[in-house]
């Protein structure tokens, strides 16, 4: 969940890099998605990138492991 003080419209957007270094945006036919896939075994980087309208933004990143 993001929240902002001054602003309630907020563009979320999630990505994410693959083992193999490729990055997928999780965004298709205009709708953002909160979830992928794990089609290899690998580390995987999901970012979460975050702005408001005033144009100030924040990203936080998670590493996931498929075993």
């Amino acid at each position: 969940t993001a929240t902002d003080n001054l602003d309630t419209e907020l563009n979320i957007t999630w990505f994410v890099r693959t083992p193999k270094g490729t990055m997928l945006s999780l965004f298709e036919n205009d709708v953002q998605y909160n979830a992928f896939v794990a089609k290899e075994k690998g580390v995987y980087t999901v970012y979460c990138y975050v702005t408001d309208a005033a144009g100030n933004y924040t990203m936080v990143s998670y590493l996931v492991t498929i075993s």
